[in-house]
This record gives structure tokens, C-alpha cells and sequence, in this order.
């Protein structure tokens, strides 16, 4: 059995979504949903949007991709003010395709409602930990955390210094950008005072003192993102 590894939304006409429809939601979907949701042969399931309704909720599965057309009006979306609004938009054709292809196709659907339900309650924010909490250090005096806020055009990491008592002492904004470029791959203690992280690819290594955390020595974010890692 396989499970689905990645949600992707693309537009078939005109690329009019590029600039607002982002990965944020469908990646969410994607994190809450991890590996729960078994399916014969389907890796990759990829929404393409389409103005012609006659096309509404056709697929077809090739290798270990499905794609799917689903109807969607751009001028409800863009006269939507409401960033939630827009969120659940696309949170809604996330599930119906979903759950579409998985009635036609006998997967199961319960995760997928569990997992719209999640994000529902969540009001959509697609923010999260690191390994999925903070990490205490080896005196356990500490923790030191990597919380990741996804959101339309803007995908931030903050570093948290705690205490022992988990009470936060202070964060750092370590990196922004519009989308998901550099991504967290390690974060860890050195020793009881220093704690280093890095992202995948760059081999920069990025060490602070609990002491330069607390007084704010950290490295500004360049306005070209590239050049933190030189």
C-alpha cells in the first residue's frame, strides 16, 4: 500500500492563482494528514482547476500520480476579502476531490473529514513545531524550540528560548520569505549553553549562546534571503 506524500494545486488556463492561491492550506492538509490515509497506488494528488464545469470532479491515475479537475470561479475567490474565507475555499476543494476519488475509489474517508475537521479547528493556520515540540537541554535548565508560521505569501521561522518551567523567555525571527525555500532540517543543543540549527542544502551551521539569545545577538535577515548562508 502507498499513501499520499504531497497535495498540489495548479491552475489549467491562465496561471491566475499563482500570485494568491498558495501552498499553505494544501500543505497543512498534507502535514495533519501524514501517512494515514492508504491508498493502492497514489503518491501525488493534483488539483487542476478548470472554468469549464462539464470537466468538474474528472481524474485519472497514471504511475503513482492522480490528477483531478475541479470547477472553480476566480471571481468568487478574489472578491473574498476574508483571508479565512479564501483559506477554506481551498481547504473545501481539498476535501471534496479528496473525498471524491476516495468513494470512487474505496479508500477510506474518515481521515480525510478528521483531517478537514483539524484544520477547521485550527482556523486554518498552518503553524507547528519543529520535531513537533520544544527540546530540552542536556540540564534540562531549558528548551529550545522552531516554530514554523506557514501563511498566504509569508513563511517564517522563529527560534524560542524557554525556561525550565516552559515559560517563554524570548523569540527570535530567523528567517522570512513568500513560500517554502529553505526548510529547518536540524535543531539541537551543542552543550547546556549553545544550541545550533541548519536548513537542508546549505551546509552553514547557525550556533547561539542561551546569552545571545536572551541580549539578541542574532543575525538580521538579509533582504536576499541567499546571503544568509555565506
Amino acid at each position: 500500500m502507498s499513501y499520499i506524500e504531497d497535495i498540489r494545486i495548479y491552475d489549467r488556463k491562465e496561471d491566475k492563482f499563482r500570485s494568491v492561491l498558495t501552498n499553505c492550506v494544501s500543505h497543512m492538509f498534507k502535514r495533519i494528514l501524514k501517512s494515514k490515509l492508504r491508498t493502492p497506488n497514489v503518491f501525488i494528488f493534483s488539483i487542476y482547476l478548470t472554468d469549464d464545469e462539464s470537466k468538474h470532479l474528472s481524474y485519472y491515475h497514471y504511475g503513482g500520480f492522480l490528477t483531478i479537475d475541479y470547477f472553480f470561479d476566480p471571481d468568487v475567490y478574489q472578491q473574498s476579502k476574508d483571508v479565512f474565507e479564501r483559506k477554506k475555499m481551498i481547504l473545501d476543494m481539498i476535501r471534496n476531490a479528496l473525498l471524491h476519488v476516495a468513494s470512487c475509489e474505496n479508500w477510506g474517508t474518515d481521515i480525510i473529514l478528521d483531517t478537514y475537521n483539524t484544520c477547521l479547528a485550527s482556523e486554518i493556520k498552518n503553524e507547528w513545531w519543529f520535531k513537533g515540540k520544544p527540546i530540552a537541554s542536556p540540564d534540562r535548565r531549558h528548551y529550545i524550540g522552531m516554530y514554523t508560521v506557514y501563511d498566504f505569501s509569508r513563511f517564517e521561522y522563529w527560534l524560542v528560548l524557554f525556561d525550565k518551567a516552559k515559560t517563554e523567555l524570548i523569540r527570535h525571527l530567523v528567517y522570512k520569505d513568500r513560500a517554502e525555500i529553505f526548510v529547518i532540517s536540524h535543531l539541537s543543543w551543542q552543550d547546556r549553553e549553545h544550541i545550533v540549527y541548519k536548513f537542508g542544502g546549505p551546509q552553514k551551521l547557525f550556533i547561539y549562546s542561551i546569552d545571545d539569545l536572551l541580549q539578541s545577538r542574532v543575525a538580521e535577515i538579509p533582504e536576499k534571503i541567499h546571503l544568509m548562508f555565506k
